[in-house]
């Protein structure tokens, strides 16, 4: 009788642990389901942001190449002695310091909305991650105009120290 009852007792034990793994593994499939849905109707507004992010690059590779003609241009307007246009070029780099202050604060916010983004995934809150994603494009192409406004800084101290 007790070797029986030890029997019935192990069964119980194995069926149910059993039962609780395969409960697990639904809870996680559960979660990864949640991830995927929220992924997907966030997928049109990471499509924007990526487009923006690939625009900024390629931005920042036209600024790198107007900084590159601006050196040799400031080591020639030093060696002639030309005092005029760097003179000049001063107060269009005071514009610059300005504009890159405001470029600092908007990517500033830009870093916010996107932890808020990542907290609003993680917590599965999909209007506000929309909200949130939305906000970032808007900034994104706030940033963008600005960068625009900074090549177009860089050729005007082209134009006056060629």
């Amino acid at each position: 009788m007790k070797k029986m009852l030890m029997m019935f007792l192990v069964g119980i034990m194995v069926f149910a642990s059993m039962g609780s793994a395969y409960a697990a593994e639904t809870a996680d499939n559960q979660a990864k389901t949640a991830k995927v849905e929220m992924l997907r109707a966030l997928q049109d507004e990471i499509h924007q942001i990526n487009e923006l992010r690939m625009e900024r690059l390629d931005v920042r590779k036209e600024i790198v190449e107007k900084h590159d003609t601006m050196l040799d241009l400031y080591i020639e307007a030093k060696e002639n002695g030309n005092k005029e246009s760097l003179v000049a070029a001063k107060e269009v780099r005071a514009q610059l310091k300005d504009l890159n202050d405001e470029l600092q604060a908007v990517h500033n916010q830009i870093k916010t909305a996107r932890q808020s983004l990542k907290e609003a995934k993680k917590n599965g809150d999909t209007d506000h991650a929309e909200t949130l994603a939305n906000e970032i494009i808007s900034l994104g192409q706030e940033f963008d105009n600005k960068l625009s406004d900074k090549v177009n800084l860089l050729e005007e101290i082209i134009n006056i120290l060629s």
